[in-house]
């Protein structure tokens, strides 16, 4: 999933403020019985072409085989293309799990930012739009390198709660390295 950034956690300013709000706005919700991920955004894959403000998120993990990171990406890459093609309105985000673990099922995330609840029911007909890029039959082949990938998904969903946050709820879009 391509090479930890461990440097730039060195090189983190030290931030009284910041250290001080980590620990009273987010260590007292962990638990010790509670697994904690560092997250990666993937700029290329994600879209993010407009400012917004978190509301409601759908956020799905997927648990990716051993040594099948690089089918995975691949796989994603065409769902990114397609997403960012056909439905180029939809805020998406593509994370990866610096940290993963081989038992947790939580190695690569795409999350969804919406408003209304309304959008969970509707049918973006995805799987038209995929073949429509790359051809009649071309979902069954996608299903097939999934699985061969992927060993399954969770699914959650998280509305945005300002006072569990140290930041606000808006997002610029900028180009990002």
């Amino acid at each position: 999933m391509g090479p930890l950034p461990w440097g730039a956690m060195d090189e983190r300013p030290a931030d009284k403020a910041h250290d001080d709000d980590w620990i009273n706005n987010v260590v007292k919700y962990m638990t010790a019985d509670s697994d904690q991920s560092y997250w990666k955004f993937n700029n290329q894959l994600s879209n993010f072409l407009k400012d917004f403000k978190v509301n409601k998120l759908l956020v799905d993990m997927y648990d990716v085989k051993r040594f099948k990171d690089e089918g995975v990406m691949a796989a994603v890459e065409k769902v990114a293309k397609v997403m960012k093609e056909k439905f180029p309105d939809m805020t998406f985000g593509i994370y990866t799990n610096e940290m993963p673990s081989t038992k947790d099922g939580r190695d690569l995330s795409m999350v969804f930012f919406f408003d209304d609840m309304a959008w969970l029911g509707e049918d973006p007909k995805f799987v038209q739009a995929y073949e429509e890029m790359y051809g009649q039959d071309s979902w069954k082949d996608f299903m097939k390198e999934w699985g061969e990938t992927t060993d399954g998904k969770q699914s959650e969903l998280w509305i945005f709660d300002p006072e569990l946050s140290g930041l606000g709820a808006d997002v610029k879009a900028m180009e990002r390295q």
